[in-house]
């Protein structure tokens, strides 16, 4: 589903979020144990999602089980979009997991915290979230309609806006109706108003607790080893490329010392043969001979 990951939209600055696993918590914590992790079965802990990947989850879920990654940009004239954009991903859950976790999303509509979402046009499905925090908590809402032929699924984070029923759930509606039916009811447009006039304090209602400064320093340490890592990557990115610079510069230097050798002078010149001078010695007279010629005078 993309978690833990970019999901490749094609606008920049995409983040990734993060599912921790056991080599996360090795680093953050040292010692753990369930306990630590108990949280992530709902979500919560040090699990980090980005808006477009909730509602990518909605768009899965509505699709029974797959999706084609997010992308701003529909059509090109006169070209094709990349593959990556038109190709289906399909996750490992089964049609029949997918149907349950819808029938409990339409139940949250009929009669639960999404229940003012309802709408007498169209079915819809959708989850609250209340994300934890220090001040006042984050308001969420995901959902997709109609549920027989989904078209639009979406995600709503309001920043301090507290339970999800208070501020995500009725933009998130709102929004749906607008995109579906391609406007609003006069009573839903007398509620957008309503919705636009309402105000938000972010003051914190109270003091740091324990377990809260445990977080806050887990979050710490999780930035440092983030920045740490990055920094090493950084670091062998340069080195990398300052090794192929110095590659590329000695291999240059051997081009251009190949073609400053004139073509008709070769690059080994022979060496000539050293010439040995033979001398005529005059013969010398034989001692016998000698002898003779004075015997005989």
């Amino acid at each position: 589903m993309g978690f833990g990951y970019k999901l490749g939209v094609d606008i920049p600055g995409e983040k990734r979020g993060m599912i921790p696993n056991a080599h996360f918590y090795d680093n953050a914590f040292g010692r753990w144990g369930p306990l630590s992790v108990i949280s992530i079965s709902i979500g919560q802990g040090e699990v980090n999602l980005t808006p477009l990947q909730i509602a990518n989850l909605g768009a899965t879920i509505a699709n029974r089980g797959h999706f084609i990654t997010p992308h701003i940009v529909r059509h090109v004239q006169g070209q094709k979009l990349a593959p990556e954009y038109t190709t289906w991903h399909h996750t490992k859950g089964s049609a029949r997991a997918y149907d349950e976790v819808i029938a409990g999303m339409m139940a949250s509509v009929r009669g639960g915290t999404c229940s003012h979402a309802v709408h007498p046009g169209y079915t819809l499905a959708g989850k609250t979230g209340t994300a934890q925090n220090r001040g006042k908590d984050h308001s969420v809402f995901m959902g997709f309609a109609p549920v027989e032929n989904p078209k639009i699924a979406i995600a709503v984070y309001v920043e301090n806006g507290g339970f999800g029923a208070d501020f995500g759930v009725p933009i998130g509606a709102l929004m749906i109706e607008q995109y579906v039916n391609g406007k609003l009811t006069p009573g839903d447009q007398a509620r957008a108003n309503q919705m636009q006039s309402r105000h938000i304090s972010y003051a914190f209602k109270r003091s740091m607790s324990h377990s809260d400064s445990l977080r806050l320093d887990s979050l710490r340490r999780i930035a440092q080893i983030r920045d740490s890592l990055r920094e090493v990557q950084e670091k062998q990115r340069l080195e990398e490329a300052e090794r192929l610079k110095e590659i590329k510069a000695k291999k240059d230097a051997q081009e251009k010392e190949k073609k400053s050798q004139p073509q008709n002078d070769p690059a080994l010149q022979p060496e000539e043969e050293p010439q040995v001078r033979s001398e005529r010695r005059p013969r010398q007279p034989d001692r016998g001979d000698g002898e003779k010629h004075r015997d005989k005078d």
